[in-house]
């Protein structure tokens, strides 16, 4: 098999275990492609009580991200974690990434670092990524994707609509964002 992206690595271990062991039976021999770079979110609010979810859209631009089973699951080396003690806001799952809302809204903000360990024994770290445990407003130049999520840096992971090109402030929490569609994008 010619090389496999992370993501399509990940669908793959969701699917068979560990494809990267040939005891496995489903062991997959593919092109090894060295990961240099996280792709992540910077910019990331969540709120309302109860949420539930990984906000991050993690890629790499390669496929050699380590395996490791953990509770009889085979799951990436991937470590998820908060800078600063916000347990009485919100939780993070350290493997998966899934942020869980005690409070539906909070002016308390932390950091984010996510960790990848790579099969050749290497390490990758996420620049900071900023947390806000309340609602923030799109600004000018966002990318705003499918999901209906939008972020001031560009995620490759995620469905692509269009940037922000105008905003029309109603109040301090309302208003209208005109999106121009990737379509109409320059390369």
């Amino acid at each position: 098999m010619e090389g496999i992206s992370y993501n399509d690595k990940i669908n793959l271990v969701s699917l068979y275990g560990n494809i990267d062991s040939q005891d496995n039976s489903l062991y997959i021999n593919y092109k090894v492609t060295t990961a240099y770079n996280i792709s992540c979110e910077t910019e990331i609010s969540v709120y309302g009580q109860g949420y539930s979810g990984n906000p991050f859209g993690l890629s790499l631009d390669g496929n050699n991200v380590a395996l490791i089973t953990e509770g009889g699951k085979v799951i990436p080396d991937i470590t998820y974690r908060f800078n600063s003690d916000v347990s009485d806001v919100a939780t993070i799952n350290n493997r998966t990434g899934v942020i869980t809302l005690k409070t539906a809204s909070s002016s308390k903000t932390t950091t984010a670092t996510i960790t990848v360990k790579l099969t050749n024994g290497n390490t990758l770290t996420s620049g900071t990524i900023n947390i806000y445990f309340a609602w923030r407003a799109p600004e000018l130049g966002n990318f705003v994707y499918a999901d209906g999520t939008y972020s001031s840096a560009y995620m490759p992971s995620k469905t692509l609509m269009g940037l922000i090109f105008a905003i029309k402030k109603t109040s301090a929490t309302e208003g209208t964002a005109y999106i121009v569609g990737k379509e109409y994008l320059d390369p």
